[in-house]
């Protein structure tokens, strides 16, 4: 309540003054606050840019910690395009690999332990193309024999 009673005071104040023809002006700041209002502006946009950082940087580690048990873990991704990965993702004790995109996520199938490169020092270099491609030819073999049956 004594805010506004403030406010209307001032404000009777300045019209007041405006009627009996008395300007009311305000002195251009001198260049210490200029400079001391650039300071500030830069210390706050930095503070910004800080907490999105560090915002982002926890994010980041929370989505890899979800998760009660680390039964599921997402291994390798490779993205095709807009919005869409091939994921293989370890269930347990298996590896599957899905196909996720806006519209939901596809399981592809399952894959062999043996053909991953799983950051094994002994484990052959094996690029993920070739495991995937490897796996679609399997699919396509399985196809055509349930075609002919």
């Amino acid at each position: 309540m004594y805010f506004f009673e403030f406010a209307n005071e001032a404000f009777d104040a300045i019209l007041a003054a405006m009627t009996q023809g008395v300007m009311l002006t305000t002195t251009a700041p001198g260049l210490f606050a200029q400079i001391w209002n650039f300071f500030v502006l830069v210390l706050v946009f930095a503070i910004i840019v800080a907490l999105a950082y560090f915002s982002i940087r926890l994010m980041g580690r929370a989505k890899n910690t979800r998760g009660f048990g680390g039964n599921i873990k997402v291994i390798e991704a490779a993205g095709l395009g807009f919005q869409n990965t091939v994921q293989l993702v370890k269930a347990g004790d298996k590896y599957f690999l899905i196909g996720v995109s806006r519209t939901g996520i596809t399981l592809i199938g399952e894959v062999d332990e043996a053909g991953l490169n799983l950051g094994k020092q002994d484990a052959p270099q094996m690029p993920f193309e070739s495991v995937l491609s490897r796996f679609s030819k399997k699919e396509k073999a399985q196809e055509t024999e349930e075609e002919e049956n």
